[in-house]
């Protein structure tokens, strides 16, 4: 479950350099719950009395000298990092409109969405009462990965992240729902960065039916999955043999859907034998071959981000 750390009494005030060196020396990005070993180092960040005037003053400064590339977004700022990790500050701030405007506030600030996380990450309150936050586990062996899919999911606990407080979230494992607070709060992250995150998928659910509701496009194993599914719209025949080495050789499957979905349409496209899918309908991962029996069937699915239709081909045998 997402573990709440136990910190030491007396934690005094630590700055950006100098959490930023210990993480260096202690994180291990193979071993994720390495980062708990700077929960302590973490709160005594989040208590550094400069540490968002300072972060806030240099992005400013940044842009003012014509520095377009600021890590800044209207919810968080990156604060700096590494090549396996890097720290960031959140900003959770009450939904201040109505309609269709606080919508897109809620959906900015990923508020009421049930998730997974594709990375593990430390996590601390630092400013204000902090967000509510709804915590689930699931077991993501047992997943296919389809929109609409079933998945067993066990409530953990109902809590929020105040300031001095340090939550640990586990890689695909833990899910919450994220309730805006009731000012604004901010939270520091120590999020880690393995090669194989670049490669594992990421889930919203719906935790009252108990099934996946969709997956978040900008996760970044689906923005390459993407690209695929973009050349088979814009590409020809020219494209086909990129395709058919993605299809074949790359490691990850959702670019392999992709690629397969692409080719198929690009031989419907030059009013080719669209046999693609038939090598394909017994592969080895469910998620391929509901894929490739989808297309045999002549269904047509939108980039491999959405299989639902495609379960009950596969479940069928």
């Amino acid at each position: 479950m997402a573990i709440t750390a136990q910190l030491s009494s007396g934690i005094a005030p630590l700055g950006l350099e100098e959490f930023i060196a210990l993480a260096r020396n202690q994180v291990d990005v193979n071993e994720p719950e390495s980062a708990l070993q700077l929960a302590d180092a973490l709160a005594g960040l989040a208590l550094h009395p400069h540490l968002m005037r300072d972060a806030i003053q240099k992005q400013v400064r940044a842009f003012l000298q014509g520095n377009r590339q600021v890590s800044y977004t209207p919810q968080s700022i990156i604060l700096g990092g590494s090549e396996s990790f890097y720290v960031r500050a959140n900003i959770w701030t009450p939904p201040r409109l109505a309609g269709a405007i606080r919508e897109q506030e809620e959906r900015i600030f990923s508020y009421n969405l049930a998730h997974d996380h594709n990375f593990a990450f430390l996590t601390a309150g630092c400013f204000g009462s902090g967000y509510r936050t709804e915590i689930f586990d699931y077991d993501p062996t047992q997943v296919v990965g389809y929109v609409g899919e079933r998945v067993e999911l066990t409530h953990l606990e109902d809590t929020t992240l105040p300031k001095g407080k340090v939550m640990f979230y586990r890689e695909r494992r833990d899910i919450h729902i994220q309730h805006a607070p009731a000012e604004l709060s901010i939270s520091l992250n120590l999020m880690l960065l393995s090669p194989r995150s670049q490669h594992t998928e990421q889930y919203f659910f719906d935790t009252a039916k108990g099934v996946i509701s969709g997956i978040p496009e900008a996760a970044y194993v689906y923005r390459r999955a993407s690209l695929a599914a973009l050349l088979g719209a814009v590409g020809d025949e020219h494209a086909l043999p990129v395709l058919h080495g993605l299809l074949d050789e790359h490691c990850n499957r959702r670019v392999r859907v992709s690629a397969l979905q692409a080719i198929h349409q690009l031989q419907q496209r030059a009013n080719q034998r669209c046999d693609i899918a038939e090598r394909f309908v017994d592969d080895g991962d469910p998620l391929m071959a509901m894929a490739a029996r989808s297309l045999h069937d002549g269904a047509v699915l939108d980039a491999g981000l959405d299989l639902a239709s495609a379960a009950d081909l596969y479940k069928r045998d």
